[in-house]
């Protein structure tokens, strides 16, 4: 059986992990608590992974050896079993979107310095190599570089504990650019933004439906900072009516790129006129200028669109070099044929294709730039976000609850505990959240209070209780947890 993966030693790992970001590249070095000393290939991967399995401890246990399969001379067959309960695969197509970590390997003749590691924890990209030393996003190499001739994965999913995810940002933000001439997106796609395509003029992108729910489901989950829909201009047709037709309600996190191009001379001339309307009527739709962008060679920008509006932000095509532009916010350095540089010509699933780097934006950042909310409004924020009439309704039910005992809206409240409903767009019982916490906390340390309320919530007959399914799950996944940190604090309740 494999072991849980929880979501505590996930996030301690990217902290151990981030906190020595930038150390050298030492062959045969490995992790310190001087966060300063140098490791190599293996070494950061031997740590990370005894960290996420909870089995850490200081020392070298593996090299990059230890995962050779026997196709390679090594001692492990695929879909074996390697360390730290990896399973060797011979494809990154064999490894599941849920793998907690992605593993690729070069294994050279006779291994030592001829071989390399390399690979993904929960989506963060981790490498030493080299100059490079210990990097991730974009210096560290994708498990599918081509450098790579074996693979491995550290089964998931991640048991979700009340840890709260950390997203590790690179400080250029790569993205893909895709239309119905590449596959679906999925969830193996790595970036934390997404260009998809809606129509060039009135003909209709063939992989829309597929690629518009996954990017708003993505954005959902936090998969995804935003995304970006684009279409192409053509003068005489109400593109914008189209694009209109094909969203629908526009999803919050979405910004729109118009694409101006002549096609190879099937639009001439100066079109201003019929671009800026085009933008005109994005703005009035989506409610904020921001959230357009336009996209075009220097070449075709100049001489199709010389007259853009005040502050119009671009995506400026140039292969091979990255020329300067007025309003430039990101950089299409590809379209997949070499011209990368050493960034990424492509990205999973669609192999190949335009890919595009905003350079110096974070994902967190390029979003804001276009007037996107990534996260939660916070509590510096709450009053501020609501009407002047929310804030007085939300102040008097803030002083009688100051006052008077009232309902729990933690999800491990007793059975039959009443909720509070939300006010204004906005919970107000913080102990929501902080309850979940501190109930953990309690009960790896066998408060037998809280261990009896998370056994009764994970043991809710549903048939009564229908509201409370999530609650149950969720207590569950907690008693799991305990009972793997430390199995003695259950069996004394047991005893009790």
């Amino acid at each position: 059986m494999t072991a849980l993966i929880y979501r505590a030693n996930v996030e301690h790992a990217k902290a151990e992990v981030q906190a020595r970001l930038g150390d050298p590249y030492v062959y045969g070095g490995m992790f310190g608590q001087n966060p300063k000393l140098g490791t190599d290939c293996s070494g950061v991967w031997d740590d990370t992974l005894g960290w996420v399995t909870g089995t850490f401890k200081w020392g070298r246990e593996t090299t990059t050896e230890s995962y050779r399969p026997d196709t390679m001379g090594g001692p492990i067959p695929l879909h074996g079993t390697g360390p730290f309960g990896t399973i060797i695969v011979g494809s990154p197509l064999d490894i599941p979107a849920d793998a907690v970590v992605k593993l690729a390997f070069h294994h050279g003749p006779g291994g030592g310095a001829n071989s390399h590691m390399w690979g993904e924890l929960d989506g963060m990209r981790i490498e030493s190599a080299g100059s490079k030393g210990l990097v991730t996003a974009p210096a560290a190499w994708p498990i599918d570089h081509p450098y790579a001739n074996a693979w491995a994965y550290l089964p998931g999913p991640i048991v979700e504990d009340g840890t709260t995810p950390t997203v590790i940002e690179p400080p250029d933000t790569l993205y893909a650019d895709v239309s119905e001439w590449q596959t679906t997106v999925d969830d193996s796609y790595p970036y934390r933004v997404i260009c998809i395509r809606s129509n060039d003029g009135a003909h209709r992108d063939e992989k829309w439906a597929a690629n518009y729910a996954w990017a708003k489901k993505a954005c959902d989950d936090g998969r995804l900072a935003f995304f970006i829909v684009y279409f192409v201009y053509r003068p005489g047709v109400d593109s914008v009516a189209v694009h209109k037709a094909m969203v629908g309600q526009p999803h919050p996190k979405m910004a729109v790129m118009v694409d101006v191009e002549s096609w190879e001379g099937q639009i001439r001339g100066d079109q201003s006129a019929g671009i800026n309307a085009t933008i005109d009527a994005l703005a009035a739709w989506l409610g904020d200028r921001r959230r357009i962008i336009g996209y075009g060679n220097v070449s075709d920008l100049n001489t199709l669109w010389p007259r853009k509006p005040a502050g119009m932000r671009l995506v400026v095509a140039a292969y091979g070099s990255n020329p300067p532009y007025p309003g430039k916010i990101a950089h299409q350095y590809t379209d997949g044929q070499g011209h990368g540089g050493g960034l990424p010509e492509g990205a999973p699933p669609f192999g190949n294709c335009d890919m595009n780097s905003a350079d110096g934006y974070t994902a967190t950042q390029f979003a804001a730039a276009l007037g996107i909310q990534t996260t939660p409004i916070g509590d510096d924020d709450f009053m501020s976000a609501l009407t002047a009439d929310e804030q007085r309704e939300a102040l008097a039910l803030l002083r009688v609850l100051a006052k008077n005992p009232y309902p729990s809206r933690s999800p491990l409240r007793h059975l039959g505990e009443g909720n509070i409903d939300t006010i204004a767009g906005i919970g107000l019982n913080e102990d929501g959240n902080v309850h979940v916490v501190v109930s953990i906390l309690l009960g790896l340390v066998g408060d037998p209070k809280t261990l009896a309320l998370l056994a009764e919530v994970a043991d809710a007959d549903l048939t009564k209780n229908p509201d409370r399914s999530d609650d149950k799950a969720l207590a569950t996944r907690i008693l799991l947890y305990i009972a793997a940190a430390n199995p003695t604090v259950l069996q004394a309740q047991k005893g009790a």
